[in-house]
């Protein structure tokens, strides 16, 4: 169970009866707490909730794709996000009045990063497109992921990076490695 149940719908009144998530927490709010045994019991949920989404969705972004045209919402390259337009030339631009411009080296660094990014291949599952602690509710038990108004098919790597730089909740996360959540 990596997601909440939907019990009813009617697209066409804009109607959702999704399962209640109460008394689950954000599993930020356990990060905070400091309780290192909780911190990476709820991080590895997390990771293999990712994981499970992914894992069971990836291939069926045609089916996904006509369900939004069904209902009137479907953008085609919606899921190709990047950077936007202009942003890494007004970095430059920064860079270069601090005296640090950046490498041939690390603009092709960048320039790969963003084709993968934006060309996953194989690596291509759905996103909610706002993945993190915040958005990820725990009980004892299990966890739900949640907030998919930026959902969508990407690159599987833009969810698994929160375990690695989650946010503005990266002071409270530990080494990925070293705890295992790369094995998830």
């Amino acid at each position: 169970e990596s997601v909440p149940h939907l019990w009813a719908s009617d697209p066409s009144a804009g109607i959702l009866i999704m399962e209640d998530l109460a008394p689950r927490i954000p599993l930020a709010a356990v990060l905070r707490t400091g309780d290192s045994a909780e911190c990476i019991a709820g991080l590895r949920r997390f990771a293999r909730a990712l994981g499970r989404l992914a894992a069971v969705t990836v291939g069926h972004e045609s089916a996904y794709q006509a369900r939004h045209r069904d209902i009137g919402r479907f953008e085609p390259d919606s899921h190709r996000r990047g950077l936007p337009s202009g942003v890494w030339e007004r970095t430059r631009g920064f860079m270069s009045a601090l005296d640090a411009a950046p490498s041939g080296a690390a603009e092709s660094d960048l320039a790969r990063a963003m084709s993968e990014l934006t060309e996953p291949g194989p690596f291509q599952t759905p996103s909610s497109g706002d993945a993190g602690p915040n958005n990820y509710l725990v009980s004892k038990d299990d966890g739900r992921v949640i907030d998919f108004e930026a959902a969508g098919y990407r690159h599987a790597v833009e969810d698994a990076v929160c375990l690695y730089v989650p946010g503005p909740h990266w002071l409270t996360a530990g080494d990925p490695i070293a705890e295992g959540l790369e094995a998830e």
